[in-house]
């Protein structure tokens, strides 16, 4: 996950490859899971944290790789627009002051990252959309050059055959046809990884599940999308509508 393909392009004899593959893994994952030795390492907690970037006027910074290039540390990574990065921090112990020593990984690459912006005169932003945004600083010409990225456009346009059409309602509805997957790129999150032992799985994924309507009520920072006044938190209907792989058919019936 996350990491550069090797080439571009994949055929369907290499698609079929991999659905033959990811079954077979699937089929394995209940014979590991019931294992006794499986993962008998201590529970931890990391966390992905990304980021956009912007000029001292407010608008984007299409400057990731170059920014990357310059921090030299493994821990960023490039996301699906050019102005956007993220950082991973390590995994880290859930005893004792995990949250702590979270906040100060946190503080250190966002310290780092705008330093070594401001010499290109640019800074990052913690916001879940940029209100700055404007329908042409997106499409083809901003996303990040990866063949990952490319590769995810291709599969997920040839499967919708069409343009990605955003309808959002709103105190001031959007409608625009969306060629490319860039779209979703304007939203940055904050994600919290938990990694527990097998059986506390399901209770723990019900819980989080409870949570998620209040967490993301005292959350959600993103009203604004394309110069729109949309949604309290436009991030997730923006989501939904632009990687949604299915055909606009199939999508209309559920």
């Amino acid at each position: 996950m996350g990491q550069e393909l090797p080439r571009g392009h994949f055929d369907q004899a290499d698609y079929k490859r991999f659905t033959r593959r990811l079954d077979q893994c699937i089929g394995l994952l209940p014979e590991l899971l019931s294992r006794p030795d499986f993962d008998g390492t201590p529970q931890t907690v990391g966390a992905e944290l990304e980021m956009s970037l912007i000029r001292a006027d407010g608008r984007p910074a299409p400057i990731n790789l170059e920014l990357i290039e310059a921090l030299g540390d493994p821990h960023f990574t490039p996301e699906l627009d050019r102005f956007n990065l993220e950082f991973n921090s390590d995994p880290l112990p859930l005893a004792g002051r995990p949250f702590s020593a979270l906040a100060r990984q946190l503080e250190q690459a966002l310290t780092a990252v705008r330093n070594t912006a401001a010499g290109r005169h640019a800074q990052p932003v913690l916001v879940g959309i940029l209100p700055t945004l404007r329908q042409d600083d997106l499409g083809p010409k901003a996303m990040t050059p990866s063949a990952r990225y490319r590769v995810l456009d291709e599969v997920v346009r040839a499967h919708r055959g069409r343009a990605f059409q955003l309808n959002i309602n709103g105190r001031d509805p959007l409608q625009l046809a969306a060629d490319c997957v860039t779209f979703e790129g304007a939203n940055t999150s904050f994600q919290l990884h938990l990694k527990l032992p097998p059986e506390r799985f399901v209770r723990s994924f019900n819980a989080v599940q409870m949570a998620l309507g209040p967490v993301l009520a005292v959350a959600g920072n993103a009203p604004i999308f394309l110069q729109h006044c949309l949604w309290e938190e436009t991030r997730i209907v923006v989501f939904k509508q632009t990687v949604d792989d299915r055909d606009p058919a199939s999508a209309a019936a559920h």
